[in-house]
């Protein structure tokens, strides 16, 4: 394999991130994959290594059920107090 002709300078997290995920997917003897990532200039680039319309639909699935846990954990703690004041509420007005 070749040196890319790229300037991987700065970009070592990124490296070892990539490098770590191969070596999990490979490991999990996968029949299909992709990668997505966002530039710097916000646009989006996707890669599909034999993924069919079914599977890229499958692929966003599970992207959105992390995106939705994630922002669920990021608030968890409004959340809370939310329920706290809902709790509060509702015992003054039981003792009304």
């Amino acid at each position: 394999m070749s040196e890319p002709d790229i300037d991987l300078k700065g970009k070592e997290d990124l490296l070892t991130w990539l490098e770590e995920g191969l070596k999990n997917l490979v490991e999990g003897d996968p029949v299909s994959a992709a990668i997505i990532a966002i530039n710097s200039k916000e646009e989006v680039m996707t890669g599909y290594y034999k993924a069919d319309s079914r599977t890229k639909a499958l692929f966003a699935h599970f992207l959105n059920g992390d995106a939705l846990l994630d922002v669920v954990l990021d608030h968890i703690e409004d959340v809370k107090d939310a329920l706290d004041e809902l709790e509060e509420d509702g015992e003054e007005e039981v003792s009304k």
